[in-house]
Formats: C-alpha cells, structure tokens, sequence
C-alpha cells in the first residue's frame, strides 16, 4: 500500500514538473517558470508525499522488522555482497525493459535458478544494462531540452511506478514478473505511439502500425488465456523456466490430489534442484499420503523435520500418517500396528501441549486402538470435545474447520467396549447431530443396539448409513452387510444372515477371517436346527 501511494504521488510531481517545464520561456536558458506559485506549492507538495512515504517504506526495512527473503521469493537478496546485489539487480531491471520492448517468452514467475546470476563485472550482461540506462536518460535528457511533454509524460508513467518494484529501494518478493510491468506498459505504448506519429515522411508508417497493433493484440489474447487459470498459467510458465523452484513446485501442487504420481516427479525435480527446499519436499509426503504410500510420506516428513524439526503441520501429518499405516498393518501384524500407533502418539506431545485440536482428536483416535492407553482414552477424547466446543462458542469455527462428529464416535466405541452402551449411544447421538450423514456413526450407532436387543434401532440405523454410505466404496458396503448380517443372526433369522454374509464378501478381494466364521457357525448351528 504504501509503495502504491509513493508511486501516485510520484506521478503527480512529474506532471507538475512538465507543465512548468512547457511553460518555461526558451528565451531564458529554458530555466523553470516559478512564476505561478500554486503549479510550483503542488510539485512540492506532491514531490515530498512521494518522498516521505518512500521513507517511511524504506525505515520499515530495520533489522528487527524486515522480512526474511528465502531463494524462493529473492535470491539475489541472498547474495553477500551488496556490489554483486546491485549488478543483478540492475540486470533485472534490463530485463523488464526488454519485456516490454519485445513481450514474448513470457512466464508468471521467474525464479531461482531461471535468471543466472551476474557473478563477475566482466560479465556482458553489464555492457546491456549500463547502455539501456544511458538510452533512457538520454532520452528524458532530449525530451527535457525540447520540451516534449508527451515523452516526458511517457517515460515517467513507465519509469516511476516501476520504481517500488525494482528493488533499487528495497528488496521486493520476486525478482521478475510480468504483472509489475502493467501501469509502466502504458507509459511505454504512450511513448510508442508519440514516436510513430513524429514519423511523418515515414512512407509505410500506417502499414507498420497496423502490423504492431494487430500482432500485439493477437499476442495479449494469447497471453491471457495463459493466465484463464492455473493450470494453464503453470503449464505455461514450465515451458520458459523449467527450472524454477516456484513454477515446479505450484505445478506438481496442482495435481497432489487428483493425481499424486504425476505431481511427485515436478516436486523432486524441485528438491534436486535446491535440496533445502522444504515447501516441496513437504508436498512430497503430502503427495505420497493421498497415493496411501505411508512409508514413502514418513520419509519425506522425516526430511522437513531435519531442516524445521518443530514444525507443527509437518508434526502433525506425519503423525497421522503413521496412524493410518498402522491402521492398514491391524489385521495382518499387530505387533507392528501398535509400534506404529506408539509412535505417532509420542509425535503428537508437542501439539497437545499447545492444546492443538486437531492433535487431540487424532490422538483420541490412537489410544482409542492401543491397550497400553486404555486408561486415557476416554479422558482424551473428552478433553477433545471439551476444547472443540470451546473454539466453537468462540467462534474459532469462522477460522478453522472445526468437525467433533470423529471424536464422539470414537468417545462411543470406547464406551461400548466398556460395556457402556446407552453412554455409547448417547456419544453417537451427539455426533450425528455435529454431522447427520456420518456412515460410521450410523453403523456403530446400530451395532450397540443390536447389543442392546433393540432390532427395530439398529435396523433404522443401518438404513441411515446406507443412504449415508460415500460413493460407492465397496469396502463400507461390506461392512454395512456385516453388520446387518450380525444383526439378523441375533435375531434368529439365520438364513437372511447368511444371504447378507455371502453379499459382503462378493465385495471383498479378500473374505473377513471373522465373516467365514461366523458363516460356519451359522452352518454348523443349521445342522442340527431349524432355520430360517
């Protein structure tokens, strides 16, 4: 904001300025006319806002209050020495000149290592800067002396709203971008235009013009549906700066979810690139969780926490996914199942300490699954809903995603397993009112009053987790053919039992060990008894 308003009021000087300028008497060494005291008190006044809100710009840039620029945002910042800062600078400078001389190659972003950087004076890219600069003075210089207003005019509209972003002032968080170049392209057409129009014995000037306009024209529709959204803007941009950390990193971002083994090798091209890159590597293990690939995802957490050891988000995920993993291990090697829950809950000490929510119900969840903390589940997930609640009545909700239904249906099947079934169905109850469409809930609700003998319940409660049940996972119907063949065999009804066993394990690659049994008992039980 303040560098926005530094750039007005630099505009409106340089405007004061011209028309003084227009109105001197060339008979008088062209020395300003101040003969106007109210033209002469607005430059002035216009003059010193631009350069007081420069300074208050610049005195923000202390020590204690700059920001930090990482090489994602502005490498050259990062340069030691402040002589080889300014000749990289400079040259990026140059290189906005030359977008707007010649507007192709064009990409959102421009970061390390697209642009390489100036490391010795003998450099050529020196040579390019020092006469482009020469070209621009001369030519305020020319325009000055003949009194050309509209050049004047031109070249401030180009120049000074570009000074806030130059970093010739302060260091600004990109290091090229063609956005920046918006205001100071008017100035630049201005310009463009004056000059073709001085052209007069130019015998082809309508016809160049024409050709200009049309091909400049046809190239800013081209550009812009660049930009009609991100993924065009950063396929785009990989086509001119392949390199780029920022460019890789959005791109592979982009797909993390839709699909994650297309995303992964952008990302660890980034890595490669700059092994300190944290962001992408951190969108790695992100990557590889949504794939479901835990282990890959632990490794790559493993690599943000050496660099960023107590980042919470990082802490967190990653301890949700040893979670999951060890949910995938319970059937086939509970030893490991439970190393792997321990240790996502000592990852989650930290965050529960801060009374992170989001830590305290994942931990619910985990002591809720491991015989050792028993003894602390129920007290953890209470103090889950407690501090949820609280954020809720305090409207912390309007910020964060606040979702308790998870934790009262684990709360619930913590009190089955005690033997507690109407607190259970009390815990179930409260969840379906935080969420009326939870699947799990619905099942769990019906399984403690099938245990309670209310068949009537449990069947409502089936039929709401049918109507509730996420797409079509196959997987979720099972259960809910399980769960209604269970409820069926209680009832007696041991054929229509078995005819919904048979249904869930058409669904499954793999039938439950506790489906075939519960088949054979059925079986065995059908041998010697009526059934039906």
């Amino acid at each position: 904001g303040v560098r926005c308003y530094s750039s007005v009021y630099g505009v409106f000087a340089v405007n004061d300025l011209i028309k003084m300028v227009a109105a001197t008497d060339s008979q008088k060494c062209r020395r300003l006319k101040l003969s106007s005291p109210p033209q002469l008190i607005k430059f002035v006044m216009a003059f010193a806002s631009a350069m007081s809100l420069t300074a208050i710009h610049i005195s923000l840039h202390g020590d204690t209050i700059l920001h930090k620029f990482t090489i994602l945002e502005n490498s050259i910042y990062l340069i030691p020495k402040r002589y080889y800062r300014i000749l990289n600078y400079m040259n990026i400078d140059t290189l906005y000149l030359w977008k707007l001389v010649f507007p192709f190659r064009l990409s959102y972003d421009y970061g390390w290592p697209c642009i390489p950087h100036v490391e010795s004076i003998a450099d050529v890219r020196n040579v390019v800067w020092v006469l482009s600069f020469g070209l621009l003075i001369a030519i305020g210089v020319s325009a000055f002396r003949k009194k050309d207003g509209v050049v004047m005019w031109s070249l401030a509209l180009t120049v000074i709203p570009f000074i806030p972003a130059s970093n010739i002032l302060f260091p600004v968080g990109t290091e090229l971008a063609e956005r920046l170049l918006y205001i100071p392209s008017m100035g630049y057409c201005l310009f463009v235009g004056h000059v073709m129009g001085r052209c007069k014995n130019f015998p082809i000037k309508k016809l160049a013009f024409a050709i200009v306009v049309t091909a400049m024209t046809w190239k800013c529709i081209i550009r812009c549906q660049d930009w009609k959204n991100e993924t065009s803007l950063f396929t785009s941009a990989l086509d001119i700066c392949p390199t780029s950390l920022k460019v890789l990193n959005n791109y592979g971002q982009l797909f993390i979810k839709s699909d994650p083994a297309h995303a992964i090798p952008y990302l660890e091209k980034a890595t490669s690139i700059h092994e300190k890159y944290t962001i992408a590597q951190f969108n790695i293990g992100i990557a590889h969780k949504v794939a479901g690939n835990f282990l890959a995802a632990k490794k790559s957490f493993d690599k943000v926490l050496e660099r960023r050891p107590s980042d919470g988000q990082t802490i967190f995920i990653l301890a949700e996914c040893m979670f999951l993993h060890a949910k995938e291990l319970f059937q086939s090697d509970v030893e490991a199942s439970r190393r792997y829950m321990i240790e996502a809950n000592s990852l989650l000490d930290i965050l529960v300490d801060s009374r992170n929510l989001q830590a305290l119900q994942l931990r619910c969840e985990i002591v809720s699954n491991v015989a050792e903390y028993s003894k602390v589940a129920e007290s953890t997930c209470l103090e889950a809903i407690r501090i949820g609640t609280e954020h809720k009545s305090k409207k912390v909700a309007l910020h964060q995603n606040i979702a308790l239904d998870a934790t009262f249906n684990t709360l619930g099947l913590i009190f089955r397993q005690a033997g507690r079934n109407d607190e259970a169905v009390k815990c179930f109850l409260e969840g379906l009112e935080e969420n009326p469409n939870n699947f799990d809930i619905f099942l769990n609700l019906g399984a403690v009053y099938v245990d309670k003998g209310q068949f009537d319940l449990a069947k409502a409660a089936y039929d709401k987790a049918e109507e509730a049940l996420p797409g079509t996972s196959a997987d979720l119907k099972a259960f809910l053919y399980v769960n209604t063949g269970w409820m069926l065999e209680n009832m007696n009804q041991k054929l229509e039992a078995m005819r919904f066993y048979h249904l869930a394990i058409t669904l499954q690659s793999t039938p439950h060990p506790q489906i075939v049994t519960n088949l054979r008992n059925i079986e065995e039980f059908c041998k010697n008894n009526t059934c039906r």
